[in-house]
């Protein structure tokens, strides 16, 4: 499994040498992430609907109890691309040889990551082209609801970015805290610049995923409605000749057979 195979920024590698250089160590996660997500993309065509890692609290305090909760976001999703790339097999063998206990709690993680529509979305569902009038339902009202998310995710950002503003606006701190807040300020606003970048890629997905959804389901739609209209006038021409033969009409019987044969045609046209 190569993450670093489909890099979309080629020109910008891992730090070597870190030393404890926490822009270094930030900036490092930042790429990790970002070859993650591109090889959940392009690779196993799924996209990562799930709160990405926060690399700056990981990066600034890699020991306290959140930042512990990203890192462990970050091997989950880590953990997935491995079970379901070219060399999953080779993985699955050496999870295998470990003791029961920590087999169970992998397979707990690999289950976080790649059975709850929360965490990831098959873009392969898409392309399924007799997908069942239910399935397409229930893929379109996940879909609305990640959608909804994402809105109210740019809200909250946008929110931040108000009160950030205010803050910086209002500050009444010493001067020697201005270098330090200035960083901090950076910090923020590249997160929020990496935020918006996302958000705006994955509502314009989710658009796109949506709109082919609802073509889907109005061509499925109008393909059962005229089979429903097809087989009501079937059954209608066979109520009348029915009506004519019980009421002695002059209808010949080759004519009534030849008329019947015409109607059930139809109906199972």
């Amino acid at each position: 499994m190569e993450l670093t195979s489909r890099d979309p920024r080629p020109n910008q590698r891992f730090h070597q040498h870190v030393n404890n250089d926490v822009n270094l160590r930030i900036e490092n996660l930042t790429i990790l992430v970002r070859h993650i997500k591109t090889f959940y993309q392009e690779v196993l065509k799924q996209l990562i609907v799930m709160s990405l890692p926060d690399v700056l609290m990981i990066g600034k305090d890699p020991l306290s109890a959140k930042s512990m909760e990203e890192m462990k976001k970050m091997l989950v999703l880590v953990l997935g691309c491995a079970v379901q790339c070219d060399r999953k097999g080779e993985f699955f063998d050496k999870i295998q040889k470990l003791d029961i206990e920590t087999q169970a709690g992998i397979m707990a993680h690999i289950r976080e990551v790649t059975h709850h529509q929360e965490s990831l979305f098959d873009l392969q569902r898409l392309e399924v082209p007799d997908m069942a009038l239910e399935e397409l339902q229930s893929l379109s009202r996940n879909m609305a609801f990640q959608l909804r998310r994402l809105v109210d995710e740019r809200d909250s950002c946008r929110e931040l970015i108000v009160t950030l503003t205010l803050a910086r606006d209002t500050s009444s701190r010493p001067s020697e805290d201005t270098q330090h807040l200035a960083v901090e300020l950076a910090d923020t606003k590249a997160r929020l610049r990496s935020i918006r970048q996302k958000l705006y890629k994955d509502k314009l997905q989710h658009e796109a995923a949506l709109e082919q959804l609802g073509r889907l389901l109005n061509t499925e739609q109008e393909a059962l409605q005229q089979e429903q209209r097809t087989s009501a006038m079937a059954a209608e021409e066979n109520q009348r000749l029915q009506r004519e033969l019980d009421s002695g009409s002059p209808v010949s019987r080759g004519s009534w057979r030849e008329k019947t044969v015409t109607c059930r045609a139809k109906s199972t046209g």
